[in-house]
């Protein structure tokens, strides 16, 4: 679906499922190193990025019906900016639970056996990458977001996640 000459799924579809497939690494890991508590975690990220990522893509459609709005329509700047606001926040959390999975993959990786280390160091290292490809998505909508507020109101959020990344980084 992704190499489909179609405008979704695309590039945060893609972070989202590899954020799921790095959870779904710990999981595995978790189950079999005995870890309950890390496992039932990470399989509700794996859960939830599953579920952003089939969000990511109405979002966008919804983004792309209210572009097409005539300009003279009274309520296109609010229906663009809604739109946009949804198609924003969304990788916005995909980017937030891919970095929680990094931070529980790197907790996790002491109580593991030996042979597994290698696939949660791999889980890692891909959550990181997906939270990072999230942000790119994030940091490009809000770009042309024509609400300052709205604009305003994630930074704090985005700047959270780009630190928290810096720290998993050095970890790797």
């Amino acid at each position: 679906a992704v190499s489909a000459p179609t405008a979704v799924p695309a590039g945060a579809a893609v972070a989202a499922m590899t954020g799921a497939l790095a959870s779904a690494l710990g999981v595995m890991a978790a189950r079999v190193s005995r870890q309950p508590a890390v496992e039932h975690h990470l399989g509700e990220i794996v859960a939830r990025l599953s579920h952003l990522l089939e969000a990511d893509g109405k979002a966008y459609n919804t983004f792309i019906a209210a572009t097409r709005l005539p300009i003279a329509d009274h309520g296109r700047s609010v229906a663009v900016s809604s739109a946009l606001h949804i198609a924003t926040e969304i990788p916005l959390e995909m980017a937030e639970r891919s970095m929680e999975a990094a931070t529980l993959l790197a907790a996790c990786s002491k109580g593991l056996k030996p042979r597994l280390r290698s696939d949660v160091q791999v889980g890692r290292m891909l959550a990181i990458a997906a939270a990072e490809a999230s942000l790119h998505t994030v940091m490009e909508n809000m770009k042309v977001q024509p609400n300052q507020q709205l604009r305003e109101a994630l930074v704090k959020r985005v700047d959270e996640v780009s630190e928290n990344l810096e720290e998993l980084r050095s970890l790797c």
